[in-house]
C-alpha cells in the first residue's frame, strides 16, 4: 500500500515579491515624513493666529515681501474685544517694527484691498518669500508671545497688490 500523495503548491517568485510588497507598503508609508497641519495652511497662504500676547487677538498674520525680501507689508486682523482702546505691538529681532492702535469694541484690519488702511510696511525685514520668521507680538500689560509667521511673495492670486511698492 502506498501513501497518497501530497501537494504542495509553491508560490511563484513574482507571486512572493508581490505578497511581501502588500505586506510591507503599509509599514514604508508609515516611515515617510508627514506634512504637519501648520506646514499645510502655511502653503495654502493662511496666518498666523495669536491669542497669548495680551488682550488683543491677532488674526491672519502673515507677510507679504518684494521679490528680494527687503521690505515687507504685514497682513493682519487685529480684534479688541474689551473696553479700553489698545496698542499692538510687533516686534523683530528685537525691535519694534509696527505700532497700531485699536480702538475698543473693535477690529483693524491691514491688507484689505478695499479696506480701511494700508498696510504697514517692514522696511529691514531681510526675508526672502518663503521662509519663516519669528515676532512678537504684545498688547495692554502681557507679555509678549513669540509666534511664527509665514513670508509669501504675491503669487498666490490673493495677495496679488499687497507686496510694498
Amino acid at each position: 500500500m502506498t501513501a497518497p500523495k501530497t501537494h504542495r503548491r509553491r508560490l511563484t517568485p513574482v507571486a512572493s515579491a508581490f505578497a511581501a510588497l502588500t505586506l510591507a507598503a503599509p509599514l514604508i508609508a508609515g516611515c515617510a515624513p508627514q506634512a504637519e497641519e501648520d506646514d499645510a495652511w502655511s502653503r495654502a497662504g493662511v496666518g498666523v493666529n495669536v491669542e497669548n500676547g495680551g488682550p488683543l487677538i491677532v488674526r491672519n498674520a502673515l507677510i507679504v515681501a518684494d521679490d528680494e525680501g527687503e521690505a515687507g507689508s504685514f497682513i493682519a486682523a487685529a480684534v479688541n474685544d474689551t473696553d479700553d482702546d489698545l496698542t499692538l505691538s510687533v516686534s523683530l529681532r528685537g525691535e519694534e517694527v509696527v505700532s497700531v492702535e485699536v480702538p475698543a469694541r473693535s477690529t483693524v484690519s491691514f491688507g484689505e484691498k478695499e479696506g480701511l488702511t494700508d498696510p504697514p510696511v517692514i522696511e529691514d525685514l531681510d526675508s526672502a518669500p518663503g521662509t519663516v520668521i519669528d515676532m512678537e507680538f504684545q498688547s495692554g500689560d502681557a507679555e509678549p508671545a513669540t509666534h511664527s509667521v509665514q513670508v509669501f511673495d504675491d503669487s498666490l492670486g490673493y495677495l496679488d497688490g499687497l507686496e510694498p511698492q
